[in-house]
């Protein structure tokens, strides 16, 4: 239970109104879709899954939404603005300043770089780079050091507080989501979407954090590409490298079985009969690894039975 329920209760029963009611509906139902699309799955699924896990996600669903709801502009009003206007002055001014703060905030991707359980945490913007210190009981005592979490975080005074609604992820769900915001990725690619719907919204990193929120929760793998083109790129590049390995070994095994000039038209074996010509052998060896370096003669040394000199 917020401090602030008052207030964000009486915004609500703003929204039992037109057409502030339809703006929330409208604003909720882009949020499922837009996640439905990329999850291959329909909003009434979305729903019941949520409905029907362990833990209430609908209201962290809501929250989310209503959240990003107070903060936008429709025929250039507010909700906030045009609440405070009308009952502003049933309200406390740290109401007022908290409620102003939300309309105005946009969220983010942080990580927890420090933490001082039941007191504050320390975050940093993975966007902006900016470090926060956010006075918060509750969360300073579930989110430990090198979590990432999408909030808001608001400017109280002379401290900053977390909104209320925070979505956690591990270190690959956040480095997509930072990956897709700054266009190295695409959600399609993600999820692996053959094409963008044309009726889904501009991408809002409100959106995008829900959806991934609720992959999650449904268990819907994702990848990252940028991550999976690496991971082929190096694959093929040591299967070309195994194969250049074993060509060149093919190559110097069909050369240490043959007539060489070098060793006066005999083959190694033949040449090491005598002492001088072992020692020609031992030379021609050392003359093949300065000029083909890149090459591994360590097996042919051995081969021949012959002891590299120092």
């Amino acid at each position: 239970m917020s401090q602030y329920d008052s207030i964000i209760r009486h915004l609500i029963d703003k929204t039992n109104k037109a057409p502030w009611s339809d703006r929330l509906s409208g604003n909720i139902k882009q949020q499922l879709e837009y996640a439905a699309h990329y999850l291959k799955t329909d909003v009434q699924v979305l729903e019941k899954t949520m409905a029907t896990k362990e833990r209430n996600h609908q209201q962290v669903a809501f929250g989310v939404a209503f959240e990003d709801f107070l903060s936008r502009m429709y025929d250039q009003k507010n909700l906030v603005d045009v609440y405070l206007v009308h009952s502003g002055w049933k309200e406390s001014n740290r109401d007022k300043r908290y409620v102003t703060a939300l309309s105005k905030s946009q969220p983010s991707l942080f990580v927890v770089a420090e933490v001082i359980p039941g007191k504050q945490l320390t975050l940093i913007d993975q966007f902006s780079a900016l470090t926060y210190l956010v006075v918060d009981k509750v969360a300073s005592k579930s989110l430990p050091v090198g979590t990432f979490v999408y909030a808001r975080v608001l400017e109280m005074k002379d401290h900053f507080i977390f909104s209320g609604v925070m979505l956690p992820f591990d270190t690959k769900a956040a480095k997509i989501i930072f990956d897709i915001v700054n266009a190295k990725e695409t959600p399609e690619a993600v999820f692996n979407i053959a094409t963008e719907a044309a009726s889904l919204p501009p991408l809002r990193l409100s959106l995008l954090a829900m959806t991934f929120w609720l992959a999650n929760i449904l268990g819907v793998a994702y990848q990252s590409v940028t991550e999976a083109r690496a991971v082929e790129v190096a694959a093929k590049a040591e299967k070309i490298d195994k194969a250049g390995k074993a060509s060149t070994a093919q190559v110097h095994r069909k050369m240490i079985r043959s007539r060489l000039p070098e060793l006066g038209d005999k083959t190694p074996r033949m040449a090491m009969r005598t002492k001088a010509g072992k020692q020609q052998v031992i030379d021609w060896l050392l003359q093949l690894e300065q000029t083909k370096a890149s090459d591994d003669f360590a097996w042919i040394w051995q081969e021949l039975g012959l002891e590299r000199p120092a």
